[in-house]
């Protein structure tokens, strides 16, 4: 009998790996029938791949005009939203233009939007732009001239600290740009 384990264990190791023989334990990624916005999507949790552990979907993506919000599309227009005051001041006397923008990051949305951007023209001048935001959600900032940045980027590739404010209605918030 020793013998055909060994057998039947090199056949497995052979044919199966990295699938494994179904032996292996795993761990539930989420609890079952839960569901969390991701981007500007959502994902369910149950029984999605190979294995007997619970895991997230994939994205399925809001239409136009919806945003996720607690595992759910919403249209955008039906939904309360705060107005918030934002700024940003060139302190970078290099006499380049700043590009910036701003982000919501739990719901992935960009002011003025994905394809353009606000910028500075004068050096030592306060540029205010006042969005409506959803209340309680994260929205940072991202600027960048030339090969410098600041906040999260003009793409939203970095990571910042001092750059992100919660949107709360009637609040002003403020950054001084230096190079």
């Amino acid at each position: 009998m020793k013998r055909v384990n060994h057998v039947l264990a090199i056949i497995c190791i052979t044919l199966f790996l990295p699938a494994g023989c179904g032996d292996e334990e795993c761990t539930d990624d989420c609890l079952s029938e839960s569901r969390q916005c991701f981007g500007n999507g959502y994902r369910t949790c149950g029984q999605h791949d190979s294995d007997d552990c619970l895991d997230w979907s994939p994205v399925t993506y809001c239409a136009s005009g919806e945003i996720c919000l607690e595992g759910e599309c919403e249209n955008i227009e039906e939904i309360s939203t705060a107005a918030i005051s934002l700024s940003i001041t060139d302190f970078c006397d290099d006499g380049y233009a700043i590009s910036y923008k701003f982000f919501d990051v739990d719901h992935d949305l960009v002011w003025p939007s994905a394809s353009s951007h606000y910028y500075t023209e004068f050096y030592d001048y306060k540029y205010t732009s006042d969005l409506s935001c959803i209340p309680g959600a994260k929205i940072c900032y991202g600027a960048a001239t030339g090969e410098l940045s600041w906040g999260v980027g003009i793409n939203r590739d970095y990571g910042c600290e001092g750059c992100c404010v919660f949107c709360e209605d009637g609040t002003s918030y403020g950054w001084d740009l230096t190079c």
